[in-house]
């Protein structure tokens, strides 16, 4: 089980957050953000300000957020405060590398070729180009094919 520090409490910390507890491979053990000054409880988790993250025990920290100039500000701020490398990853980049994960513990074993020449392409690719394609069908090709 991987535990996560969660960076964001704003639309897509809170996306984030239903995503991550219908996963049963992650145990979140903390949320924090740059706006919070004092603990609090919300989500059912303690919400911590920026300053108290050497206190908890995490193997990773995962900031939500979609901009990727934001994501930038957080990390920096993120190597200020702990002095020491820790690993930290933007929320889809996170869930993209825990899904080729599973997927090749799942699948380590296959003798099917199909599915390790799969395996393969998954160490340098993305999982998210299906999702991108399928994206791109339903919004340019469903009109374009019923109208």
């Amino acid at each position: 089980m991987k535990r996560i520090l969660i960076w964001g409490t704003g639309k897509c910390g809170t996306e984030f957050l239903k995503i991550s507890n219908s996963a049963p491979f992650l145990e979140i053990v903390g949320i924090t953000d740059s706006k919070i000054i004092h603990s609090e409880k919300r989500f059912g988790y303690s919400v911590i300000p920026p300053a108290y993250i050497r206190e908890i025990d995490y193997d990773c920290i995962v900031v939500a957020v979609y901009s990727e100039s934001v994501f930038q500000e957080i990390r920096n701020t993120i190597l200020m405060i702990l002095d020491e490398d820790t690993k930290i990853l933007r929320w889809d980049i996170f869930l993209n590398e825990e899904r080729k994960s599973l997927l090749r513990r799942k699948y380590k074993d296959s003798v099917d070729e199909e599915i390790k020449e799969t395996l393969r392409f998954l160490e340098n690719h993305s999982l998210t180009v299906r999702n991108n394609f399928s994206s791109l069908v339903r919004s340019v090709m469903v009109p374009f094919l019923t109208s």
